[in-house]
């Protein structure tokens, strides 16, 4: 599977508008040998242009390719184009997973991506017309990680960003594409109840339906054994991969490595890695 970017300029349209108020959007591709290659699955990396206004640039939303490309008239579906239109373009159909607008919210800026050592010359740094760029493995995997860096540091506080905060912010926050799937983590939750009867913490035990009674009742987080940002775009998630952890735990699974956490809470609350 590839990563890329796809690029909107504020002069054009209103890119906020378009990301946050769609979760399936369609975007022009401009260049041909392009459309050859994106398929279903692809990473989608969605960066906003200043243009002349007085926004920030960088990127402002993750997602994945769900159609491939094809002209505007023939679109599958055509409610997702919105009222903008130019000519006969090329579109490919995107699922915007998560977004950030701005630097509080925990963007990526176009400064921050030109001052990392591995993204500093990717092609919408070097050249940063166009609406479609193409990420090698490395880079992707290096933007994604500075984008879930940037969620772990807002969760810690605004780590690194100043005495104060802002609170009462709106976010759409969503880990990764597979957690999104509630099919499987509800299948998950099932099979975990079929084997032992409740759901309760696989690390430390801890059940919510004891504790809230009722309320608490089916309650359990799904945590991916297996790092998000180590999984490829299209790549299948099976129960197996998934544990049923209290939110304090998840939390601190997420404070570090969570492979490395994983060992640590296993070894510190006397569990094995059976389900």
């Amino acid at each position: 599977m590839n990563a890329w970017i796809f690029q909107g300029n504020l002069d054009r349209f209103d890119v906020d508008a378009k990301i946050s108020q769609n979760t399936k959007i369609y975007w022009t591709v401009s260049v041909k040998s392009y459309c050859d290659e994106m398929v279903v699955g692809d990473r989608a990396f969605l960066w906003r242009a200043k243009g002349s206004r007085s926004s920030v640039s960088g990127l402002v939303a993750i997602g994945s390719v769900i159609e491939e490309c094809r002209t505007q008239s023939e679109v599958l579906h055509p409610e997702w184009l919105g009222d903008r239109l130019g000519p006969e373009e090329i579109k490919a159909g995107i699922h915007i997973d998560e977004f950030r607008l701005s630097i509080k919210d925990g963007m990526i800026t176009r400064k921050q991506v030109q001052a990392d050592e591995i993204l500093g010359s990717i092609p919408i740094i070097k050249s940063s017309v166009g609406s479609n760029f193409k990420l090698k493995p490395p880079e992707a995997a290096r933007l994604l990680q500075l984008w879930e860096t940037a969620a772990d540091e807002d969760a810690d506080g605004f780590a690194g960003r100043g005495v104060s905060a802002r609170e009462g912010r709106i976010l759409k926050r969503i880990h990764s594409v597979r957690e999104r799937n509630r099919k499987l983590v509800n299948d998950a939750k099932s099979a975990y109840i079929r084997k032992h009867g409740s759901l309760f913490c696989q690390l430390c035990g801890f059940s919510f339906a004891d504790t809230y009674g009722e309320m608490g009742l089916d309650f359990i987080e799904a945590h991916h054994i297996k790092p998000v940002s180590t999984i490829k775009a299209g790549e299948e998630t099976r129960i197996e991969d998934l544990m049923m952890v209290c939110a304090n735990c998840h939390r601190m699974l997420h404070r570090a490595d969570p492979l490395e956490n994983l060992d640590a809470l296993r070894e510190r609350f006397g569990v094995g890695d059976g389900k």
